[in-house]
């Protein structure tokens, strides 16, 4: 009986130690020796955390520094905390956690080209941080909340490699004192779903397959250059020109709920390239003197599936603006002159045009103009042509009585 009953003991002792080992450890680091990550009595308890440790960083005279690949369980840092990767990879198996702070600390800091986190959980940021190079790949969601500036990466690409739905939220977006995101990779198949504004101040571009989902209650702002969509899935109802942006490739923006706006004040230079919008196209009204749409090179190709409305001033020297749905001219007096760009109709159903102010001087007209819209477009206003209308494929132009 004695045999037995010790033989239960050193069973369930083993279950134990191994159930234990298997759920890990809290570690908290103490920096009482120095800023090596590697060395196990900076923590507390002693001992470097593994792959099934949750590790919390406090604030210490010494804060951790990577010095080699390490794999952990989960992450926080409190406030007045910090973690340098230092060229070399940290794997967070669950949440990473920047806690709600005031203060200008830097936090998580990732400044080498080497650098890389990668976060297989939920990432909460409300504290600052460095983002200045490396690569940041997230599996799961991602909020910025508390801090306003928490989030400004100047070189760190944030990569969405998720295989079920991931939810980005900031609760505080913009450019100016506020936070957004720099270079942008989707991969993740399923969805990337935006539950908030977001400012884009790089380059966003879609892996193979990859969709992002924004609804139409949020924007998304664009101020380096406009998305790169590949095979992806665009679902995004409203972006924003919020820069000066020069187009450096062919862009399709395929759905009829992909409305491109150029904010007042910004700018949206062709450079030569094709850009297709899916839904409406907006020039915003502005009083502004700057030009927004910007066609100065003979292959500038703008097609509009929905409707056009330029209420602000723009230069159309030349290339094409090509229309399938309706046209409107408004606000801004002298917000269409063209001196090259042609405005081609070629919708499938009828089109309207109104001009607000139609003159040749100092108020709007069209100058080369081709219709070959089978269906009809109508002048809904007076229309001051200063240059070359031609009627191809059956196209039909007609014009409401009381104007001309």
């Amino acid at each position: 009986m004695f045999d037995k009953l010790k033989i239960k003991w050193i069973f369930a002792c083993i279950i134990f130690f191994s159930a234990t080992s298997i759920l890990g450890a809290a570690k908290d680091w103490t920096g009482a020796i120095s800023t090596s990550w590697s060395d196990a009595t900076n923590w507390n308890p002693v001992g470097v955390p593994g792959a099934t440790d949750d590790v919390t960083i406090k604030s210490a005279g010494n804060l951790p520094v990577l010095d080699g690949d390490y794999e952990i369980q989960s992450l926080i840092l409190l406030s007045n905390t910090s973690l340098a990767l230092n060229g070399n990879q940290l794997i967070v198996n669950q949440n990473l956690t920047v806690n709600n702070t005031g203060s200008s600390n830097k936090h998580l800091i990732l400044t080498n080209a080497a650098d890389i986190l990668i976060v297989k959980g939920n990432t909460t940021i409300g504290g600052e941080n460095t983002f200045s190079a490396g690569v940041f790949k997230l599996y799961g969601n991602l909020t910025q909340q508390y801090r306003t500036t928490s989030i400004r990466p100047s070189g760190t690409l944030f990569q969405f490699d998720g295989t079920s739905k991931q939810i980005v939220t900031f609760i505080y977006p913009d450019l100016n004192n506020w936070s957004f995101l720099n270079d942008v990779t989707i991969n993740n198949t399923d969805t990337v779903q935006i539950n908030s504004d977001i400012y884009i101040s790089g380059h966003l571009t879609l892996g193979t397959n990859g969709h992002l989902y924004q609804s139409s209650s949020y924007e998304t702002y664009y101020s380096g250059q406009l998305p790169t969509i590949g095979s992806g899935t665009y679902s995004v109802e409203k972006s924003y020109v919020y820069g000066a942006l020069v187009a450096n490739e062919n862009l399709t923006m395929p759905s009829p709920v992909n409305h491109l706006f150029i904010f007042p004040d910004k700018s949206l230079t062709l450079n030569g390239y094709q850009i297709s919008v899916g839904g409406n196209f907006q020039v915003e009204n502005t009083g502004s003197s700057n030009k927004h749409l910007i066609m100065s090179n003979p292959s500038d190709h703008l097609i509009v599936m929905g409707n056009a409305v330029f209420g602000g001033e723009n230069s159309l020297d030349t290339g094409m603006v090509e229309l399938k749905g309706d046209f409107t001219q408004q606000y801004r007096t002298t917000a269409v002159r063209p001196t090259g760009t042609t405005f081609k109709f070629s919708g499938s159903s009828g089109q309207q045009v109104s001009f607000v102010y139609p003159d040749l001087t100092n108020w709007s007209y069209f100058g080369a103009m081709e219709i070959s819209n089978s269906n009809g477009v109508t002048f809904n206003s007076d229309v001051y042509i200063n240059g070359h209308l031609t009627l191809t494929n059956n196209g039909l132009v007609s014009q409401g009585s009381g104007f001309e």
